[in-house]
């Protein structure tokens, strides 16, 4: 780290990279002419009428990011994401002890086994990310996280070691690539120059995951050690068991923040473009295509073709008001 702060220099005014600012969100490079996703062009009449914007039209202010919609539903998504992964990492040399009857040596072995696949998670899953999406690593994860949490109780219920070690581990992965995602996610939403302040408010998520998380797990963990104490007259009660309601609700949180996830609107269009009469929000199929929910809950499928022509009206708007803008100020 020394050694890179040697070296490590701001870039200078205007400095850009194919097209990408620090002021750059996902979807808007070199939009002025081009449709975004797409190899073709505007009509000629609406290249006669967008020019190319001074100013990028797309980019978002501190406050207006942490205010967004976006943003909302970003932190509620992170807030379960993370926590099965802190979870596991609090006890899982617990769990091989004294539910799987290990000694506490091979405990720290395996507990050093799942830092090797956080540290994994967080080089691996952002570079794939890079080429798919952040979204989806995002949806594969929660969806992961929840089938593993579900079977969890069951591993430790038949005491399958390798059961319970890769639960545990594949958690691990996903924990520490949701750290690693995190900062280019919000790059993409939001635009590099708000990574810093954006980061650090999410990131309470986190927090909040680890406080909020513990205590109500070492709760019902308490209660559960009491209750299994006084379920067996002997005095030896059988912990297998003790984890089972925390898992239950552990599982809840992923779901609620898997369906949360899915609402993220990561198209620029969807995020940008003006809603129509009676819509009340809008979502993307897996094949690409927009549709729109109307009031009454009627959900009414956009064509690409239909989707294109707003899209272009949208940016002949952005240019006119800027035209405008200019004219006014002179």
């Amino acid at each position: 780290m020394v050694l890179a702060g040697l070296v490590l220099r701001m870039p200078p005014p205007g400095y850009q990279v194919r097209g990408i600012t620090i002021d750059t969100i996902a979807g808007a490079e070199n939009i002025s002419h081009n449709r975004e996703g797409s190899n073709q062009t505007l009509s000629e009449a609406a290249i006669e009428d967008v020019k190319p914007l001074a100013k990028d039209p797309f980019s978002l202010s501190l406050p207006k990011s942490l205010g967004s919609k976006e943003f909302m539903l970003m932190y509620a998504m992170f807030f379960g994401s993370q926590m099965a992964g802190l979870l596991m990492i609090s006890k899982i040399q617990s769990i091989v002890i004294n539910q799987l009857g290990t000694d506490a040596i091979t405990a720290a072995y395996y507990n050093s086994g799942l830092s090797i696949c956080n540290l994994l998670g967080r080089l691996l899953l952002p570079t794939i990310s890079d080429f798919i999406g952040r979204k989806p690593i995002f949806i594969l994860s929660l969806l992961v996280q929840a089938i593993l949490v579900g079977f969890f109780p069951t591993a430790i219920h038949d005491r399958s070691f390798p059961g319970v070690i890769t639960c545990a581990f594949v958690i691990g992965l996903f924990y520490g690539g949701g750290f690693g995602m995190i900062p280019a996610f919000l790059a993409d939403q939001f635009g590099s120059k708000n990574v810093g302040a954006t980061h650090g408010v999410i990131l309470t998520s986190w927090s909040l995951t680890g406080v909020a998380g513990a205590l109500i797990f070492n709760s019902v963990l308490t209660a559960e050690n009491a209750r299994l104490q006084t379920s067996t007259p002997e005095g030896k009660p059988n912990l297998v068991y003790i984890y089972d309601i925390n898992m239950r609700w552990v599982l809840c949180v992923i779901c609620v923040s898997f369906l949360v996830c899915l609402f993220i609107p990561v198209n620029l269009r969807d995020r940008r473009l003006p809603k129509v009469d009676g819509e009340m929000f809008r979502f993307r199929f897996v094949t690409g295509r927009m549709i729109r929910v109307m009031k009454g809950f009627k959900f009414v499928t956009v064509s690409k073709e239909e989707e294109d022509n707003e899209w272009d009206r949208y940016l002949v708007s952005l240019g006119k008001s800027e035209g405008t803008g200019k004219k006014d100020l002179a």
